[in-house]
């Protein structure tokens, strides 16, 4: 019998052992996902805004200036996207598309409704 083995974000973890200690339930540190095109080797950092994809989803576009070498465009997006929405960089991952253009990235301790309020925020540049 194999036994499957789940990964988990240090923030998660830290979630699911207050709940068990605690009255508080695992949702109580939300997890949003974020859909984003990432176009490496980029002259600068910085997010695009909105864009739609193939089936009319949004998604954030965002430039780095790594090259998507050794996955060193993984590692400054999620750095990036950590400074900028004012979390830690353990809270941030590559969900899914870790060698594609489009990814979906995870960002613990933000629930979807805040991680929109940031992005239009970064977007609008106050």
């Amino acid at each position: 019998m194999t036994r499957q083995t789940h990964s988990r974000s240090p923030a998660e973890t830290y979630c699911l052992g207050l709940a068990a200690i605690s009255h508080l339930s695992a949702r109580a540190c939300p997890i949003a996902d974020l859909a984003l095109k990432l176009q490496p080797g980029a002259s600068v950092d910085r997010i695009d805004g909105w864009e739609a994809d193939a089936e009319g989803r949004p998604v954030l576009k965002v430039r780095v200036r790594a090259r998507p070498v050794d996955g060193e465009a993984n590692e400054a997006v999620t750095r990036f996207l950590a400074k900028a929405l004012g979390v830690s960089r353990s809270a941030v991952s590559v969900k899914r598309g870790g060698q594609s253009r489009l990814k979906m990235i995870s960002i613990d301790g933000l629930d979807e409704n805040i991680l929109r309020e940031r992005i239009e925020a970064l977007i609008s540049g106050r």
